[in-house]
């Protein structure tokens, strides 16, 4: 009996193992895209603007061009992942509509177009990175090994990551060849990635011992609450990231985890309350009165007026852009890539030194809907009930805590972007679709794998 456990245990861990993966176009896709996430993760909008001077090819773009190579390479494994996962299917018409609407704009924008039809374009590489885990399931195993060092150096990056932003963006030297610095750190991003690192840890929690797991909890909360005093959005991005993970654990497991989220977060304001500590942050502070302020805006009832001002001019915004687009004539195809909406609608805000000119509806969500129509809102809204409907039947299935992990980061990216527009850029929006695509093939692996050998 024993020996034949022994046999079964070691079948499981070569199948885990997988071949290697002998693909060229796999290897330098995999090689580039993890490159290019943790690029985004540790230097944001600096990293994102990378490129060779006088060449508008940026890191994003060579990330999105081996995505194209790959799936012309291996249109078998493209086509068992698109029949197997209804979510990738939507997906990808949504792609082939913003292509249609591109194709159409882009000898009359040029750039411009395609700037912004990289909110759609960005499809292919979670499409990619589906099939590289049809082909190679074992691409999670390293996911569910990282090492200690990673969830650590993005919690402690953090806050100093906002820090150098706040305190010193604007007399940082520029990323040659642009006009952004080498501090534009989003505090938003940067709640997200917090959360990401804290909800990894609680969904692996059996890798890591307790005190690793309290280390990365308290200082992730110290990193969200700083982010939360700079950005709303991201904030609740992040605490709807986490809530989602703590929904798939184990009721023990959730109880421990959240009343120690919730134990840090109380001493730390209490810490603030008691000394009423002030750490100056450009135009906010991080301060127990600050967090207040942001907490009471998100309601709409707060009674400072920059916080009111920006939730009201916001709102009536979005409310413009859909009523414009939803009543004109370009309300089944939408207006396209290449006009700035800011300009067009009068919502164009002051650019700084350290800021690029406002292009979209501050909301990827109403981005997408003005630049795409009822066409395009109707596919992206059919696509997230397909994509949480998969991988929830995929949880439930426990087909492999990754699948949880994702579902959280990808939902809580989704919230972020009811704020501010993060899928327009490649910082956001490619771990997003990353995720995405590994989320959907894990949660589809049997079926997707047995299409796959059939074809």
């Amino acid at each position: 009996m024993r020996e034949n456990t022994h046999i079964k245990r070691t079948s499981l861990l070569t199948a885990r193992s997988g071949p290697r993966d002998t693909d060229t176009s796999s290897r330098w896709f995999k090689l580039v895209t993890t490159a290019a996430v943790l690029g985004y993760v540790m230097f944001n909008r600096a990293f994102a603007w990378v490129h060779v001077p006088g060449v508008p090819i940026f890191v994003g773009e060579v990330v999105l061009f081996l995505a194209v190579i790959l799936l012309l390479r291996h249109q078998r494994a493209l086509i068992a992942m698109l029949r197997n996962s209804s979510a990738m299917r939507t997906a990808g018409l949504l792609f082939l509509w913003g292509a249609l609407r591109l194709a159409f704009d882009l000898p009359i924008w040029g750039l411009a177009a395609l700037r912004d039809g990289a909110q759609t374009n960005y499809i292919l590489i979670g499409l990619a990175m589906a099939v590289v885990v049809v082909r190679q399931p074992a691409i999670t195993e390293p996911l569910s090994q990282l090492r200690y060092w990673v969830p650590a150096t993005v919690v402690v990056w953090v806050p100093i990551a906002i820090l150098l932003n706040r305190r010193f963006v604007l007399t940082a030297p520029f990323v040659p060849g642009s006009q952004t610095s080498i501090f534009s750190y989003k505090p938003g991003d940067y709640a997200m990635f917090a959360a990401a690192a804290i909800a990894y840890v609680w969904m692996m929690g059996d890798h890591y011992s307790s005190r690793y797991r309290n280390t990365i909890t308290f200082i992730g909360v110290l990193g969200l609450l700083v982010a939360g005093s700079q950005n709303r959005g991201g904030f609740l991005g992040a605490l709807g990231a986490l809530a989602i993970a703590a929904i798939f654990m184990q009721r023990s497991r959730r109880r421990r985890y959240l009343s120690g989220m919730a134990l840090a977060a109380g001493s730390l304001i209490l810490v603030l309350a008691m000394t009423n500590l002030v750490i100056p942050l450009g135009s906010r502070a991080f301060s127990v009165g600050q967090l207040a302020d942001n907490a009471i805006s998100i309601t709409g009832r707060s009674g400072e007026g920059g916080f009111q001002g920006t939730a009201s001019w916001r709102l009536e915004y979005w409310r413009v852009v859909v009523t414009d687009v939803m009543t004109g004539d370009d309300w089944l195809v939408g207006i396209g890539f290449g006009p700035s909406l800011a300009d067009d609608y009068g919502y164009q805000t002051e650019p700084t030194e350290t800021t690029q000119p406002l292009r979209n509806a501050h909301n990827s969500h109403v981005t997408l809907i003005a630049r795409l129509g009822l066409v395009g809102m109707l596919l992206w809204l059919i696509f997230w009930f397909q994509l949480a409907l998969q991988l929830y039947k995929g949880v439930r299935r426990r087909s492999h805590p990754i699948v949880g992990w994702m579902m959280a980061i990808m939902f809580g990216i989704g919230i972020a972007a009811i704020f501010d527009p993060v899928l327009e850029g490649p910082q956001m929006a490619i771990p997003f679709w990353c995720a995405v695509g590994i989320a959907a093939s894990v949660a589809s692996r049997r079926s997707i794998r047995r299409t796959h050998q059939a074809v």
